[in-house]
């Protein structure tokens, strides 16, 4: 089913400006991946033009080898083929590499958005600049090591203040699968537990995620 301003009227919730704010999130996640998956296809296309090309030109080598008549000039145009077939190789081979590092790139930025996210973090490109992204990059177990250098920046007196605390939030109201809230302020608590619901968020009752 879309993800469309219809299909979140039908799970409950009609108010129009909570609406808006549950599309605005669901693009601003949504649409950057979209984009980059466009950009891999179109690099995958441009990959496997270059490929067709060498594997062309390895032919015209091998059916020049085999002619007969070995020349000079035939000696040199076999030579001319093999170089221009392996620039193309190379070519090829770095449109591949480059695809690579770009979705490995993709999927850290959203291994590491969706993290601080979950650590409650006020901004991201802050958070960021505190953390040695290259060795995350690097990590073999990137999940946990990113989780434990955000809770580390969370615990640290000069960093915290990066992330919100409990005792300084409002409570919300506590919201169920179908949008309906309860048990809580009213108002834009109850607006942002109902948007919370929606996305798949947990409610927040007494300043804290339940």
């Amino acid at each position: 089913m879309a993800f469309t301003r219809d299909s979140i009227k039908k799970l409950g919730i009609t108010d129009d400006e909570v609406i808006t704010k549950i599309l605005d999130a669901h693009h601003a996640e949504f649409d950057p991946i979209k984009d980059k998956a466009d950009q891999y296809d179109a690099e995958k296309e441009r990959a496997d033009t270059l490929k067709a090309d060498y594997d062309e030109q390895s032919k015209s080598i091998e059916a020049l080898k085999a002619s007969v008549g070995n020349t000079e000039a035939l000696e040199k145009q076999i030579k001319d083929l093999q170089d221009t077939a392996a620039t193309k190789d190379a070519e090829h081979q770095k449109a591949l590499d480059d695809m690579q590092i770009r979705l490995d790139n993709t999927e850290f930025d959203k291994l590491l958005d969706t993290a601080i996210t979950k650590a409650g973090g006020r901004r991201s490109a802050s958070i960021r600049a505190e953390l040695n992204i290259d060795d995350l990059k690097a990590s073999k177990n990137r999940s946990s090591d990113i989780e434990e250098a955000i809770k580390a920046l969370k615990e640290a007196d000069d960093t915290a203040f990066l992330f919100t605390s409990s005792a300084t939030e409002p409570t919300g109201a506590r919201v169920d699968s179908s949008g309906n809230a309860g048990n809580g302020t009213g108002g834009a608590d109850t607006k942002e537990a109902a948007a919370r619901a929606v996305m798949g968020l947990t409610s927040i009752e007494n300043g804290k995620e339940k």
